[in-house]
């Protein structure tokens, strides 16, 4: 069968990110030229990890959320996933200082930041975001504001540190990722009146507390919030500041008034602020693959406004890391990473290290076959642009195949468009094989008359295949476009990333015209 793949070669994606809101919702939180230079750099990034790191990688759960108790009777996780059913303070104040205790059994001696920054970049991340301080209120990093921090472990050293260190060296871009909802010890001021003890009234994600009737509470709660963002801010230099759960009225961190403070120590800082005012980019909900893949792309105004995809690589999408979860196949992460890049956002993969520290073995493997791939197709992803239509889906009656475009200006006249195969059909966890194909490839709207005058394909290559010509053979007629056929010598001969997903590269020659 013929896989028909419809692309426009007269644009390059320009983009769209919802319209803003009249109360700054949306806003970049700067509009000099250096911000907007940096915000291009990050949107082209593409793809970047998330680690979600803690002492409750012992018990093997979920970070932070054992410790929230709505009402009595409430059921709670417990080591190795099992559950418990709280019926008193009493018990709520016992359960939540098993958890605060982790701290003190906490070792991770195996986490080895260089080794992980060396293999994030392989992968061909760009960026990296850490959470130094999660909703469970443990500060990864030398604190001289709470003892509950990772210098008061048997572990004692900085961890966020050693990372910020480690990526620096890789020239990987650095984030610190803070969580404006904190159930910790010292959070009195969010769980109202004791920490240990009181219930989450209001759901996990408030305080339990009515705030403009205890604006005091509240402002003492900002007030230590906007201590821990200038520490970290001092010490470490992040370049991007990842601020997660509610920031706007009436929960207003009032995160805009640290903006001059994180700029004065990295003056090239970027600034997520989800559920609130001035973000850099849009961050969408967790997990939400599926969400993109059913989406028409966002149409940006500049180069300068991303939106990112977070999720974890981890099937049963689990932040911290699970013993009860195998990690997603190769060919679906590059698949979700191909369709999200394409549409004109970036892909934060969380890779959550177990309680020794390092990554599970199955974990490494993703990593390094993502790095395999990368090693022959990465060229796809750098320095590219999404390509209008940006994806291509299977003819009518041949559901399940999709395509995805990217294209690079190579300057003196010269266009190389990428044409993303993935493996799988992108999404959700569902491991459903793209459509079966007998390599053939009609790329029907690269037909002559609709490339405009003096546009030349000069050359198509398989990424990876072997032999001569690339692989492929090619044929351009005004009837169906640029028909492309892969030798079976191309993919039997070819690099083993092949299985995971193809990349065509088509290259154009404008003679002096522009597409």
């Amino acid at each position: 069968m013929k896989f028909i793949l419809v692309a426009i070669t007269g644009a390059i994606a320009s983009a769209t990110i919802p319209p803003p809101s009249p109360f700054n919702y949306g806003f970049s939180s700067s509009s000099d030229q250096n911000h907007i230079k940096q915000l291009e750099i990050h949107a082209a990034s593409k793809f970047g990890m998330f680690m979600h790191n803690g002492p409750v990688t012992q018990w093997g759960v979920e970070i932070g959320w054992p410790l929230v108790c709505i009402s009595f009777p409430c059921d709670v996780v417990r080591p190795n996933n099992t559950t418990k059913t709280l019926t008193n303070s009493q018990e709520l104040a016992q359960h939540r200082q098993e958890y605060n205790d982790l701290a003190k059994t906490y070792n991770p001696v195996n986490f080895n930041a260089t080794d992980i920054a060396r293999r994030a970049k392989a992968a061909g991340m760009k960026y990296f975001v850490y959470t130094t301080v999660h909703c469970d209120g443990f500060l990864n990093w030398d604190s001289a504001i709470s003892d509950y921090n990772i210098m008061n472990t048997p572990y004692g050293k900085d961890l966020f540190g050693e990372v910020v260190d480690a990526m620096k060296a890789e020239d990987i871009k650095v984030g610190a990722y803070f969580c404006t909802t904190r159930w910790g010890p010292d959070d009195s001021d969010f769980v109202y009146p004791d920490a240990m003890a009181s219930l989450n009234s209001n759901g996990g994600e408030m305080p339990n507390y009515d705030i403009p009737t205890n604006q005091n509470l509240w402002d003492g709660y900002v007030q230590r919030f906007h201590d821990l963002i200038g520490e970290v801010a001092v010490k470490y230099q992040p370049d991007i500041f990842w601020f997660d759960c509610h920031n706007a009225p009436p929960y207003d961190t009032r995160i805009d008034d640290m903006y001059a403070a994180i700029r004065a120590e990295n003056v090239d800082a970027l600034v997520l602020v989800r559920g609130g005012v001035f973000s850099d980019w849009t961050e969408l909900p967790d997990q939400s693959e599926e969400t993109v893949k059913n989406m028409m792309p966002f149409e940006r105004a500049a180069k300068s406004s991303p939106f990112e995809v977070c999720a974890t690589i981890q099937e049963n999408s689990q932040w911290t890391y699970s013993p009860f979860s195998g990690q997603k196949k190769t060919k679906k992460l590059l698949a979700n990473l191909m369709m999200i890049n394409a549409k004109g956002g970036n892909y934060l993969l969380n890779v959550g290290p177990m309680s020794t520290g390092e990554f599970a073995p199955e974990a490494n493997e993703r990593l390094d076959e993502m790095a395999e791939w990368m090693r022959v197709n990465g060229e796809a992803m750098g320095g590219t642009e999404p390509l209008f239509p940006y994806q291509s889906s299977s003819p009518v009656g041949k559901a399940g195949a999709q395509a995805y475009f990217m294209v690079r200006d190579e300057g003196a006249g010269g266009l190389s468009v990428y044409v993303m195969v993935p493996a799988e059909i992108p999404g959700d966890g569902t491991a459903d094989e793209n459509l079966e194909f007998d390599n053939e490839f009609v790329l029907e709207s690269f037909r002559p008359q609709l490339m405009g005058k003096g546009v030349v394909l000069d050359d198509v290559e398989l990424l990876g295949g072997s032999g001569e010509e690339g692989g492929v053979k090619f044929i351009i007629d005004n009837a169906h476009g640029i028909s492309i056929k892969v030798l079976e010598s191309a993919i039997e001969g070819g690099e083993k990333s092949l299985s995971n997903g193809m990349v065509f590269k088509l290259s154009f020659k404008q003679n002096g015209m522009e597409l």
